[in-house]
């Protein structure tokens, strides 16, 4: 397989990297979801109730706490996620999976409020908020066979307990996206404002958000084949440094199939901060094999599209590969900007977002640029 990097298509890069802004979680919508969470945590934790014995904990796992939230196809609500960890002391240690999950369910079923939203899941209890996004709460206790952060969860399918790590996982892949100052290199040469510091977000987030926003394209929201958590680890353990949104993303794909391309029966994915968890458990020979072909796919649709010049070239395949909506929207915004460097009598391109400057250097006066952060480092 040929080598290539998008240094040599920038205006690719920077489009692509403009579609990962256009899928993510809203920031009125975050904090409408941060304090409905805030509210949830208020009411298990509450004093004087039975689960108050066990000290609820709660803090986020998932797509929200991993900077990797992506629109959902077809307009159905973001998947939002939570950890409800109880502390299990004594003679509460012999508690059954499916009485703790029923702690916990009984709980936000004593609520007003919660009662008609509450939906039970296998492992976790959805509060269902019609058009934005729904909660998953997922019930757990410590492990204290393995240690640390992980913890056990309950399977209500199997009546056991599965092994887990959602703290220790969201801190892994924070680390792995922003070691060796991977997130300010992209920025050096530009004004950094406090406030672009506060939305910077770092290009593994950005891949994983592309890999799954591809994946529902593909095949149509089903997540069977490709689960968010396989994609989210198999591009952090993959991602090697690059400081370019597609450089980044075509290494992580090549990595895949290097890693996974001979093989028939399907590999497991382990949790990197709890080997007994398989992400890829329910992987079968066929969906493996679909996985496999989305990633070919994706590898093969991205060299064609670093080959694309023309724009209106690039917005048709942005389109087939991303969602017409949200390409369209970017290539508009390009557009405008492009119009506002005519007027300005240049237009250069300096990494992997616009930069429009007036030329020449002597009667330079800056534009204001299209950097297009995110909202996480």
């Amino acid at each position: 397989m040929s080598t290539i990097t998008a240094s040599a298509n920038p205006t690719v890069d920077g489009l692509v990297e403009a579609v990962t802004v256009m899928l993510q979680l809203p920031p009125s919508l975050e904090q409408q979801a941060r304090e409905r969470a805030a509210g949830v945590a208020e009411w298990l934790n509450s004093p004087g109730t039975l689960l108050a014995r066990y000290a609820p904990e709660i803090h986020d796992q998932g797509s929200m706490r991993h900077g990797t939230t992506v629109h959902p196809k077809h307009y159905t609500e973001y998947d939002l996620d939570l950890v409800c960890l109880l502390r299990l002391l004594g003679a509460d240690n012999l508690m059954t999976p499916d009485e703790l999950y029923e702690l916990v369910y009984q709980r936000l079923h004593e609520s007003p409020v919660y009662r008609p939203l509450l939906k039970r899941m296998n492992r976790c209890i959805r509060l269902v908020y019609a058009n934005d996004f729904h909660l998953d709460i997922l019930p757990a206790r410590p492990d204290w066979t393995r240690g640390g952060t992980c913890v056990l969860v309950p399977d209500r399918e199997r009546r056991c307990w599965k092994p887990s790590n959602p703290k220790g996982f969201a801190e892994w892949f924070d680390r792995q996206a922003t070691s060796g100052g991977r997130v300010m290199e992209r920025y050096l040469g530009r004004v950094v404002t406090a406030s672009d510091r506060l939305q910077m977000k770092a290009t593994l987030r950005r891949v994983v958000q592309l890999m799954k926003r591809r994946r529902d394209i593909r095949f149509d929201g089903d997540q069977s084949c490709a689960r968010s958590v396989v994609l989210t680890t198999l591009a952090g353990a993959d991602y090697d440094g690059q400081l370019l949104c597609t450089d980044a993303l075509i290494s992580v794909l090549d990595a895949i199939i290097d890693a996974f391309g001979g093989h028939i029966d399907p590999p497991p994915v382990l949790n990197p901060t709890n080997p007994d968890e398989n992400f890829a458990e329910k992987w079968t020979r066929k969906t493996f094999a679909q996985f496999m072909e989305y990633v070919r796919v994706f590898r093969y649709e991205m060299e064609e599209l670093l080959d694309l010049h023309d724009l209106e070239e690039i917005h048709a395949k942005l389109k087939a590969m991303f969602g017409e909506g949200v390409a369209t929207d970017v290539v508009k915004e390009l557009g405008g900007r492009m119009r506002a460097a005519k007027n300005q009598r240049a237009l250069r391109w300096t990494g992997p977002a616009v930069s429009l400057t007036a030329a020449p250097i002597a009667e330079a006066r800056t534009i204001p640029a299209n950097t297009f952060h995110g909202d996480h480092v």
